[in-house]
Parts: C-alpha cells; structure tokens; sequence
C-alpha cells in the first residue's frame, strides 16, 4: 500500500478512464523531476527570446 500511495491519484471522469492505465504508472517522484525539467527547459527558451527581443521580459509569467 506505500508503493502505491506514491502513485498520482487523479479524479477521473468517465470520458477520461483511457487516462487510468497511463497514470496508474507515474510515480509523483517521476513526474515531479519531469515536470522540473521542462520548467528549466521554458527558462532557458525565455532567456533566449528575451535577449534576441522577441518577448517583452516580465510579459511571461
């Protein structure tokens, strides 16, 4: 019951139940790095699109 009180538990409505067996396999842990990852990657691209001017810097949240 631990190993599986680390899983995502995600209200699911029923047009939604395809999402059950993908989601039942994501451990928080996992997501949480994902989810890190991605976050560093959108920096970067803001970095970027700030410094060759092509977002106005404070515009993104």
């Amino acid at each position: 019951s631990d190993f599986k009180s680390r899983h995502v538990q995600l209200p699911l409505e029923p047009a939604q139940n395809h999402i059950v067996h993908f989601t039942n396999f994501i451990c928080y842990d996992h997501l949480k790095d994902f989810w890190q990852k991605w976050e560093t990657i959108a920096a970067i691209v803001q970095e970027y699109l700030t410094e060759t001017g092509q977002i106005i810097p404070g515009a993104m949240p």
